[in-house]
C-alpha cells in the first residue's frame, strides 16, 4: 500500500508541499506534461486505478491535485487524495499508479492499528526530528525496512539487507544476505567406516 500518514494539525502544510512538488515535476505553466512521467501498464490496470479513485471520492475522499486521465495512452495525472476511507480499494491494495493517498491521524495509535490490521509494509519512511516519536514508531510497528527522514535509502545502501515481512515478502536480498538467502548451505557429516 502506498500512502502517507500525517498528523491532523500538519495536513494542509504537507498537502501544499506535495502540490508544489507535483507542479514543479509534472506541469509547466499549469499544463500537464505527459512526457515527464510513465504510464499505467495496460487498460485493465488503468481501469483498476481509475476505479479506486472513483470509489474513494464517492465515499468522501477529496482530490486536491490532479484530475485528468487519458485512457488512450493509460495516463493518469498525479493525484493527491486526502482522507480516503481506510477500507477503500486504494488503501487495501498496492496502487502501482500515480495516486498518493494522504491520511490524517491523531493520535499515533491510529497508524499503529492500521499497520496491524493491513499487514506489515515492505518499507516505512518516518519523517521526524523527535527521536522519542521515531523510537515509538519503530517499537510499535514492523516492516521490511525503514528509512528515517528520507526515502529508499534502506534499499539503496547495498550493505543493508532488503526484503519484506509476511505479506510484503519474505527473505532478505542484496549483498551477502541475498547470497545466503538464495543458497543452500548443506551440512555433511562423514563417520569413519
Amino acid at each position: 500500500m502506498d500512502h502517507v500518514w500525517v498528523p491532523r494539525a500538519r495536513r494542509e502544510e504537507l498537502v501544499a508541499a506535495l502540490d508544489d512538488t507535483v507542479d514543479r515535476m509534472f506541469y509547466q505553466n499549469g499544463v500537464f506534461r505527459k512526457e515527464r512521467m510513465s504510464r499505467i501498464v495496460d487498460a485493465r490496470n488503468f481501469a483498476r486505478v481509475h476505479g479506486y479513485l472513483n470509489e474513494a471520492v464517492s465515499r468522501g475522499a477529496r482530490i486536491v491535485k490532479g484530475g485528468g486521465a487519458d485512457e488512450a495512452d493509460f495516463t493518469i495525472e498525479p493525484r493527491i487524495i486526502v482522507d480516503p476511507p481506510l477500507d477503500a480499494g486504494l488503501m487495501r491494495d498496492e496502487i502501482f499508479g500515480t495516486v498518493l493517498p494522504v491520511i490524517t491521524y491523531d493520535p499515533l495509535d491510529e497508524v499503529v492499528d492500521q499497520v496491524d490490521v493491513n499487514g506489515k509494509p515492505l518499507a516505512m519512511y518516518v519523517f521526524s526530528r523527535d527521536q522519542a516519536f521515531v523510537n515509538d514508531v519503530l517499537e510499535r510497528t514492523s516492516s521490511g525496512g525503514v528509512t528515517m527522514n528520507y526515502v529508499l535509502m534502506h534499499y539503496a545502501e547495498h550493505r543493508l539487507r532488503f526484503g519484506g515481512v509476511n505479506d510484503s515478502g519474505m527473505g532478505r536480498y542484496q549483498s551477502v544476505y541475498g547470497f545466503r538467502e538464495l543458497s543452500n548451505a548443506r551440512s555433511v557429516f562423514v563417520a569413519e567406516a
